[in-house]
């Protein structure tokens, strides 16, 4: 960190700058990280410069604290894991909203963006008879039963693409059994074309989603190395996931909705729940942010890029880490309200180089 404060402030014949000297001098430990850390953070461009600084900082102290508490408490355990000290997880950030509210809002969102499609089937079927009546409230039993299990799990799996894993016979003839139940019975009650859309789409829906018959999409190991790789390649399985649903939507509500508007509610139905919640990773992380309000950046993956480009944090694998210990320390007690007069010599040198 200092010889990159040396760097910047070093003249063409190699001698560090008069004022970076006395900087250097003059400023205690931790002046001298605090003034890296403005300079770093500091936008020098556009309005409101200082109040946009100190909002990214108290973004960034929010990862900081979070660290600091799991050293603190030894390698804090959230539910039989270890939290780590050092690495910042896109993937896995959701203890930043505490141990319950994230895994409550996850449940909520997975209850708000079913419902619709929920109501609409039922309503569907209601007027088919007994039969069906009792199939679909079977139906919607099983699937809010599957919705509390993932959505209130600790821990849930990444979801990347892995065709190999339909070798598999055991999750395989789950996935194609509960296909083949939903498909016979839109077969029996509608038609023979609803039934084998039904049975493709629920074939193509659980391979990517559902844990008992997963074989389209699970947690094999990441090849690619980057820190938001995990959490792209789950936002892209549920994108992938919500579409699949379009067609079959699409037919049935057509029942009672007339084709041309089914299809463009689907659509856009399937386009919400691919961006919000058709995958559990990428859910989770809409709900962390969501509980955890202001007090973390509504973008978690700008916030980080953004540093990574000023030299705060650094990648490395799979995850982010601060530059140096004492950034993380300093940015772990940051306030906004806090002067930073004593450190005004010194960013004013970093910033603009002597």
């Amino acid at each position: 960190m200092i010889a990159k404060i040396i760097r910047l402030n070093t003249l063409e014949n190699g001698e560090i700058a008069p004022a970076t000297k006395k900087i250097l001098e003059i400023a205690d430990h931790k002046r001298l990280v605090e003034a890296f850390c403005l300079a770093s953070a500091t936008f020098s461009e556009g309005p409101f410069r200082s109040l946009r600084t100190k909002i990214f900082l108290w973004w960034l102290s929010a990862y900081a604290k979070l660290l600091t508490a799991n050293e603190i408490y030894g390698g804090r355990l959230v539910y039989g894991r270890t939290q780590p000290t050092r690495d910042i997880e896109l993937h896995r950030i959701w203890p930043i909203g505490g141990p319950r509210a994230p895994r409550i809002a996850d449940f909520i969102l997975c209850v708000l963006f079913s419902a619709p499609a929920l109501g609409l089937s039922i309503w569907v079927f209601w007027y088919l008879g007994v039969i069906p009546q009792i199939l679909i409230l079977l139906f919607v039993v099983f699937f809010v039963s599957l919705l509390v299990r993932t959505s209130l799990k600790p821990w849930v799996r990444t979801a990347s693409l892995n065709v190999s894993a339909m070798l598999q016979p055991r999750p395989l003839a789950r996935q194609t059994l509960v296909a083949l139940i939903a498909g016979v019975a839109c077969w029996t009650f509608f038609e023979p074309l609803l039934g084998l859309i039904t049975f493709v789409s629920v074939w193509i829906v659980v391979g990517l989603t559902v844990g008992f018959g997963q074989t389209l999409a699970n947690g094999s190991p990441i090849r690619a190395i980057g820190p938001e790789t995990v959490l792209r390649r789950d936002h892209q399985i549920s994108v992938v996931s919500g579409l699949a649903a379009w067609v079959l939507l699409a037919f049935l509500w057509s029942f009672k909705l007339g084709l041309p508007v089914a299809a463009l509610v689907a659509l856009l139905y399937c386009l919400a729940v691919g961006q919000v919640v058709a995958s559990a990773l990428w859910r989770r992380y809409l709900a962390t942010i969501l509980v955890a309000g202001f007090r973390i950046c509504p973008s978690p993956r700008w916030l980080l890029r953004v540093a990574l480009r000023r030299g705060l944090v650094r990648s490395r694998g799979l995850t982010y880490q601060f530059r140096h210990d004492d950034v993380r320390d300093y940015l772990a007690g940051y306030s906004w309200k806090q002067d930073h007069s004593s450190s005004a010599e010194g960013i004013a040198v970093i910033a603009t180089g002597g």
